[in-house]
């Protein structure tokens, strides 16, 4: 390994030998970034596409699990001629395997794979597809790596590539054009990542080491980038740290199973709170997993719903769930998302208001439900919710509509077309 780490360095001094007699081609961290993705997952894992976050379920995080991660690199054009990186994870609980590491030309498979460009060009190969690679005019892939080194501390928690890109001639500059035409089509670097079985709750990160500016001294940062302008006669090598991407992952601290939709009628005031949801819920401590309350003042919503005192009808609000602050998940990893929806009894049209035309949707309903037909208030999307609005006498479960909801609706509308102000507890039980 020390001869590994003497080459790269040796390598590096003889990139810096050359005249600087220009500018940078990259001469902001706004032009070029690392990123460190997830790119397979294990089950109870989930990663939204296109975000820096790795959600970890409850169980997932009892049994511990692998993921499968990737270094990419985002850029408009691929001037590079070395790329020296450091990842590190915030903690224990999550290290690299060094044994799955792949670099760009190590053979995946005895036999060939096929792969697909962006533009559906395809290709067979034996290596992985390298987004610095290449594929000749004759359909042949070229890895294109000139040099990759790097090198695992025995801890699992950090590792470090030093890649140089090499010299050749003025008509092969644009060798490192990346593979595809898209920088991030395909990874730079790939290896497996452990998740240890019993993780706590909480988050955790994959971080490239780095300082904010490289020093012209000693102290240089563990993750720069050199690019060259021009043809070689009149190259220019500069360092730069580029804009790191480092991935989040989240561990939760709980897990729902249920239906995590809220029905409300707004003259119902009550504070709304997670014991509204319907479902059961279990909490990670200590290693395990525990049946749980959602009426334990751990949950929460991160936005609550509120009443006020004018509410506009029928409205929608949504809210994560959470558990002592940290995301609740689904058996698949995904965030509890909280649809509270709110609307007047009655109002089975959802026009925000309780009129004959009501009653009369209830009544047909009704009658289709009693001789067996198929039946239905609203939309798909919004058939639960008008069904529920129009079950003003029952306990709130959809689908129990008959005559005496619509009696109910239409004495409503008939006190507040008199001018009165209509009190459904008033009709809903009147007093002798």
């Amino acid at each position: 390994m020390k001869g590994q780490l003497l080459a790269a360095a040796v390598l590096s001094a003889a990139m810096f030998v050359q005249p600087l007699t220009a500018a940078a081609a990259y001469e902001s961290a706004e032009e070029i970034k690392l990123a460190v993705r997830p790119m397979q997952t294990a089950e109870g894992m989930y990663h939204p596409e296109g975000s820096q976050t790795l959600y970890v379920s409850p169980a997932a995080a009892v049994s511990g699990a692998q993921m499968h991660i990737g270094v990419f690199i985002e850029a408009e054009r691929a001037e590079l001629n070395m790329i020296v990186f450091e990842l590190e994870t915030s903690s224990d609980r999550l290290t690299f395997l060094p044994d799955t590491f792949r670099n760009p030309k190590m053979d995946m498979a005895a036999e060939a794979s096929t792969y697909s460009l962006p533009d559906g060009t395809t290709f067979e190969s034996q290596y992985l597809p390298y987004c610095l690679g290449k594929v000749t005019e004759k359909g042949l892939y070229k890895p294109a790596c000139y040099t990759m080194l790097h090198n695992f501390p025995e801890d699992g928690r950090s590792f470090r590539v030093n890649w140089q890109y090499g010299f050749y001639s003025d008509e092969d500059v644009n060798a490192t054009a990346f593979l595809g035409g898209k920088s991030d089509a395909f990874s730079f670097v790939e290896m497996d990542m452990q998740l240890a079985a019993g993780t706590a709750p909480g988050v955790y990160e994959i971080a490239f080491n780095a300082t904010d500016s490289v020093a012209e001294d000693e102290n240089k940062s563990h993750t720069i980038i050199t690019s060259y302008e021009g043809t070689l006669q009149h190259s220019a090598y500069a360092d730069m740290v580029p804009g790191l991407k480092p991935l989040e992952i989240i561990v939760g601290a709980a897990q729902l199973d249920g239906d995590a939709e809220v029905f409300r009628f707004a003259d119902d005031t009550a504070a709304p709170s997670p014991a509204d949801l319907t479902g059961t819920v279990s909490r990670l401590q200590d290693g395990t997993l525990a049946a749980a309350s959602l009426t334990e003042e751990s949950f929460t919503y991160d936005v609550a719903p509120g009443f006020p005192d004018v509410v506009t009808v029928p409205e929608v609000s949504d809210a994560a769930l959470l558990c002592d602050g940290l995301p609740v998940l689904t058996a698949e990893g995904k965030p509890v998302t909280v649809s509270y929806r709110i609307g007047c009894r009655g109002d089975v049209d959802l026009d925000g208001a309780v009129t004959a035309s009501d009653a009369a949707r209830i009544l047909i309903f009704a009658a289709q439900q009693g001789a067996g037909e198929e039946a239905s208030l609203a939309d798909a999307e919004n058939e639960n919710f008008a069904e529920f609005l129009g079950d003003v006498n029952g306990n709130g479960v959809s689908g129990e509509l008959n005559a005496s909801d619509a009696a109910c609706v239409l004495i409503y509308a008939a006190i507040n077309g008199s001018g009165r102000t209509p009190d459904w507890q008033e009709i809903l039980h009147p007093t002798n």
